[in-house]
């Protein structure tokens, strides 16, 4: 995030490198994420923590019907597509 009049007061050059550089950070910390879950889960599961994980009929249907959202959201925010993507792969 950053302050639409800061934004628009940078140059193309300055807007460029501060967007690749918020890309560098949001791939890294999805690495992170992803290198921490499985421990982080079992970490959870020895203090006695529950989970419970949806049928296949249920995560449908709430594909389904999210879908219109998230067709909004990536008409509006084009880099959202490849986020949601990666969500749902880690998901699986």
């Amino acid at each position: 995030m950053i302050n639409a009049k800061l934004w628009n007061q940078l140059t193309p050059d300055q807007q460029k490198i501060i967007e690749e550089a918020a890309q560098e950070s949001a791939d890294y910390e999805w690495e992170l994420l992803e290198k921490s879950y499985q421990e982080d889960k079992k970490f959870l599961l020895e203090k006695g923590i529950k989970f419970t994980e949806p049928d296949d009929a249920f995560i449908r249907a709430m594909e389904a019907a999210v879908q219109p959202l998230y067709d909004e959201s990536y008409q509006k925010n084009p880099w959202a597509k490849k986020m949601a993507e990666k969500i749902k792969a880690q998901a699986k």
